[in-house]
């Protein structure tokens, strides 16, 4: 009797369901393109600037590998730093709270744990304040240092994209994804941004990274990957949703392909990485806590609020300040869980009307233009960028296109391959993960950031599919597939 091969089977089951996700994108995606930008110059203008962004990204594919890498940072580097230092971006809502607070915590002032509701309903946003806080500790006030910082986090999860398509299919995808991703509109844009985002992907990225190329081979690199999922965590809460995609790629890429002692040791080493980043996650939090920061533990004191918001149909899972305002009436704690609950359970109550509102949800967060991340990098009280936001936004939607389209190619193209490399399935589960979550939670297109680096390792997959069968179409000349 034929031996039955989960390994193959989960990933390729793993990889009709993103295929049919990009399918659903690119359809959705095209539709909204061709109505918004049916004519004009500034359509041309647009499809030229895509066409010369690909032609240049296959000339710098041809370098010498130090000669790339080297001009991949400067591209990285200076697009954004050209950015921060002409677009005068605004500091506002959560960014301008956790600035405020961490200007006080470089002084060693904490009472603005105690003031008001903020860091009382959401401890976890603590993290990323004293991050803030010991770099301005450091340099000195002001946020031009952070948005530096930004660039450099930004730039290494260039790197990150880079490293991982190499790895999981060849040079020309690494090289190939990480300048797509340098060139990525709302990437450049949040630069400016004092947002969580640019540390935590590239924690997160880092960690994918390792995971891939050292779990397996090396005795104890899982303890540095679950302080770097721990620590990304707390810097913006995914850990949950990635720790679960984490435990199912170690199930399938190595438990499957050794069920026997070997299996059971890679097994242990994943127990071993899961205990690791709760016991730093603990560590810091009982730092915090012992030291006068603040009186909870890093987390969410009010869990079910992204659950009301995400499900509300009026809003399509957008913010709700009617949710808010209703909220607020009950005190924090149990009865404000409950009147949560209640919410929920209306809203889910007609399935009907949930299967429609997820459909919605879907298209919002995946095929509309993400004018979110231009939103708050534009923010401005000293210029009007409106004109600006809007020849963005359509610069956006042609490279979301492009990237929905070679997306959608790669994964029909993985789809049917006899033999794929394994690794991949990672990517897979994280982008099954976060856009099933996001079915159910608050929706807003900046939330994209995290995972449009998986979306550029796949894309860049297929644009080799397409040279490859150009080269041999063309010129008789085959080309090797990915290692």
């Amino acid at each position: 009797m034929r031996e039955i091969n989960l390994q193959f089977i989960s990933t390729k089951f793993l990889s009709v369901l993103v295929t049919a996700a990009f399918i659903i994108i690119l359809i959705a995606s095209f539709g909204a393109v061709a109505d918004n930008y049916k004519s004009g110059t500034t359509y041309y203008s647009a499809l030229l600037i895509l066409v010369v962004t690909i032609v240049v990204a296959a000339l710098l594919v041809k370098l010498p590998k130090k000669v790339f890498l080297v001009l991949l940072l400067l591209l990285s580097v200076i697009l954004r730093l050209i950015w921060i230092n002409n677009i005068h971006t605004l500091n506002v809502s959560d960014f301008e709270i956790m600035y405020k607070s961490a200007v006080r915590a470089a002084k060693g002032d904490f009472g603005f744990t105690s003031e008001g509701i903020y860091f009382n309903r959401w401890a976890y946003q603590l993290g990323f304040t004293m991050y803030q806080a010991f770099i301005l500790h450091l340099f000195g006030e002001g946020t031009y240092t952070l948005k530096l910082f930004n660039i450099l986090f930004s730039t290494g999860t260039v790197i990150m994209i880079y490293l991982i398509a190499t790895r999981l299919f060849n040079e020309f995808c690494g090289r190939i994804g990480s300048i797509l991703y340098a060139l990525f509109i709302p990437n450049i844009a949040l630069a400016s941004v004092l947002t969580n985002q640019h540390l935590a992907a590239f924690l997160f990225y880092l960690s994918f990274y390792l995971l891939i190329t050292r779990f397996e081979s090396s005795k104890y690199m899982w303890i540095l990957i679950g302080i770097l999922l721990s620590a990304g965590d707390i810097i913006r809460p995914l850990g949950s949703l990635i720790l679960l995609a984490v435990g199912l790629y170690v199930v399938i890429a190595y438990f499957f392909n050794n069920v026997n002692k070997r299996g059971f040791i890679l097994l242990g080493k994943l127990a071993g990485l899961i205990a690791v980043y709760y016991l730093f996650h603990a560590l810091v939090s009982s730092s915090f806590i012992s030291s006068g920061v603040t009186q909870y533990p890093l987390g969410n004191r009010e869990p079910l609020w992204k659950f009301v918001t995400g499900l509300n149909h009026d809003t399509t899972g957008v913010f709700s300040d009617e949710d808010a305002k209703y909220l607020s009436k009950f005190p924090l704690g149990k009865e404000r869980d409950d009147a949560s609950k209640q919410l929920i359970q209306e809203r889910i109550e007609d399935k009907e009307a949930l299967w429609d509102l997820f459909q919605e949800k879907f298209l919002y967060m995946w095929a509309t233009m993400d004018d979110g991340s231009l939103i708050w990098g534009l923010r401005s009280k000293v210029h009007d960028y409106s004109d600006l936001m809007e020849t963005l936004n359509m610069y956006e939607r042609f490279m979301y296109l492009s990237m929905a389209f070679l997306v959608a190619v790669s994964m029909l193209k993985l789809t049917l391959e006899r033999k794929v490399n394994v690794h991949v399935c990672l990517i897979f589960l994280l982008i099954i993960g976060y856009m099933s979550i996001h079915l159910l939670i608050e929706i807003q297109t900046r939330y994209r950031y995290f995972i449009i680096p998986s979306f550029m390792i796949l894309q860049s997959y297929g644009i080799f599919t397409i040279y490859t069968f150009y080269k041999n179409a063309f010129f008789q000349k085959k080309v090797p597939a990915p290692s």
